[in-house]
């Protein structure tokens, strides 16, 4: 029986190795798609729980939270910029005593301790 040479070794090696790479694309492409899938799944049953109410809000909230300019112009803004407008809003819409007539009633009160002092 004749000798296999190095390279018919080889390049049944490259097939398999090929073939092995293709199978795993394919595999990845499935990941990809499952995954996309139960996200469309889980913003579209999100929306549904919306109240009518809510609908408007929500449409507009899609429709303008996109990149204005520059290489991500048109995209949804990403989740860390998100975060970090809630924080925002967190911060600043529902601090406690922000009327002009608690801040001048905490002012005196600091004075009326500085003179104590």
């Amino acid at each position: 029986m004749p000798r296999i040479s190095k390279q018919v070794c080889h390049l049944k090696r490259a097939r398999e190795i090929q073939a092995q790479k293709l199978k795993e694309k394919k595999n990845d492409k499935r990941r990809t798609e499952r995954l996309t899938n139960k996200e469309q799944f889980s913003l579209i049953s999100s929306i549904q729980k919306l109240s009518e109410e809510e609908l408007p809000a929500a449409n507009h909230l899609i429709r303008t939270m996109h990149y204005p300019k520059g290489p991500n112009k048109g995209k949804l803004i990403s989740p860390y910029f998100q975060n970090k407008a809630q924080e925002y809003v967190l911060q600043n819409l529902y601090k406690n005593k922000t009327s002009i007539t608690s801040l001048q009633e905490t002012n005196n009160k600091m004075v009326s301790k500085i003179k104590q002092l």
